[in-house]
Formats: structure tokens, sequence, C-alpha cells
């Protein structure tokens, strides 16, 4: 409810010019400090999961998000659930890696025109997820080149930027990918361990991308960084997040209770 009113209010301010320098001041307040100073202070895309999400088809039409296929299976309506100002996300059950439950601003199609992508920019998702060892909660970025889905045509070159990949109670993946014809090459030290902290709490997950060096930060906290390939540094990306399954027959959930890219 609050985040409702609070884009009711930043809608009106910007909208009538008596208004505007407060609309101004609290689109400042959103931007995180280490967005901020690397010059990335303009919020170009935002979701809030306060309201039902425009979402379609993955492959056809024109919305903010599509809804990717697993396993070559379209995605149901029911496995995506808005309550209270979140997403949660819902695996099918079954034994089969990969299951997933999962969303893309990428349309699927040629034209571009309908997808939300970006090079270069702070990217931050507010997230909860069971941290076991079944579970593979994911939020990242993939090149444009990399579609339409499925990917049974894994020829060319296209850039991959995992912000988080859940591994266990303790661990997350932060890795950057250089595809070339379904091979990678990526960061190795690309696991990450934080103590203390409960991934069934909601935590921040960010993603600072320069033309040289990727950054990943934990609750506002840098904890890692690498090299930037020559790919990620020509191709633009889109979002793509969402429940995974690596093992077990249990079903497994991700919630997200924001998106925000700055640039």
């Amino acid at each position: 409810m609050l985040k409702r009113l609070f884009a009711f209010f930043l809608a009106f301010c910007t909208c009538f010019p008596p208004f505007a320098g407060v609309a101004a001041v609290l689109e400042s307040l959103d931007v995180p400090p280490q967005a901020a100073a690397a010059g990335f202070d303009h919020l170009i895309f935002s979701e809030d999961f306060g309201a039902p999400i425009d979402s379609g088809a993955y492959g056809g039409g024109s919305h903010k998000w599509y809804m990717l296929p697993t396993l070559g299976v379209p995605l149901s309506p029911t496995a995506m659930a808005i309550e209270d100002g979140r997403i949660i996300f819902t695996t099918p059950e079954g034994h089969r890696r990969g299951l997933s439950s999962r969303i893309s601003t990428i349309s699927g199609t040629r034209e571009r025109d309908s997808s939300f992508l970006f090079r270069f920019g702070y990217i931050e998702a507010r997230m909860r997820f069971d941290g076991n060892m079944d579970n593979w909660a994911a939020f990242w970025l993939l090149g444009e080149s990399r579609h339409p889905y499925p990917m049974n045509n894994i020829k060319g070159n296209w850039c991959e930027i995992d912000i988080v990949e859940s591994l266990d109670s303790s661990r997350f993946m932060a890795t950057v990918h250089d595809w070339k014809d379904g091979k990678s090459v990526h960061n190795r030290d690309h696991v990450i361990t934080v103590s203390g902290v409960n991934f069934n709490e909601w935590n921040v997950f960010g993603l600072r991308w320069r033309e040289d060096v990727i950054e990943w930060y934990f609750n506002g906290t840098f904890v890692r960084s690498a090299p930037v390939p020559p790919i990620c540094r020509r191709e633009r990306v889109g979002i793509i997040v969402g429940a995974q399954k690596q093992r077990g027959e249990s079903a497994q959930t991700l919630e997200v209770d924001y998106i925000r890219v700055f640039q």
C-alpha cells in the first residue's frame, strides 16, 4: 500500500510543475550510494509488484514482462502470484534440474522495440528464498543475441551476467559469462560466501556494471568484482528473474519485492 501511495504521489508531482522539485528529491532518495558514485543516478526501469504485472507469452505481443517456458513447456500464470507488493515464483514439482518459473524483459521476437534492454548501469532487487541445496533462485542479465528461447541454437557469442544464483544457506554465485558457441569463459572466483545472513529474510542483491569492471553488492556492501569481457561491452542485455530447481521433488519458490535499474 505504501509503495502504491508513493508511486501515485511521485506521478502527481511530476505532472504538475509546482511540485516537480519535490518529485526530483523523492527520486534522488531512491538512488543507492554505489549507483550514484558511478554516475548512475537516473531511474530507467522499475518494477515494484504493487499490482498485477503487465506480462504475456514469450515470443509475442508487447508487454513489460514475458513468461519464459520451462524445459520447453509454457509457463502457467499460476506459477506467479502477486501478494502484498511482492511477486512469488513457484516452480513445478518434479525431479528435473531446470524446472522453473521465470519472467524476462526480452520479448523473444526479432523486433526489439517490445523489449527492455540496457548496457551499463546499476541494477538491484530485494529478494528472499529458501537457501536449501535444491533451490536455484536466480536473477540475471542475458544478451539480446541469445534470444529467442528455447536455447536450441547455441551458435554465436553472447553476454550473461548472473547477479545471484543461490547455492545453499550461506553461498550464492555471482558470475559474468562470455559465451561462444555454447561454451562459457567466466570469472573463477564467482562463489560468494556470506555469514550471519538468512536468505529466507529480505536481502538486496545489486550489480554495478561499468565499461571496464563489474561489481557485485550484497545489502549495499561490495562483495566481488570481475573484468568485463569484450562481448559485455558491446551487447545490450535484458533481465530474467525467477525460481529454479537444482534437484529434488519439492517445488521451490522465490519472492521479489522490487527490481530497479539506474543509468
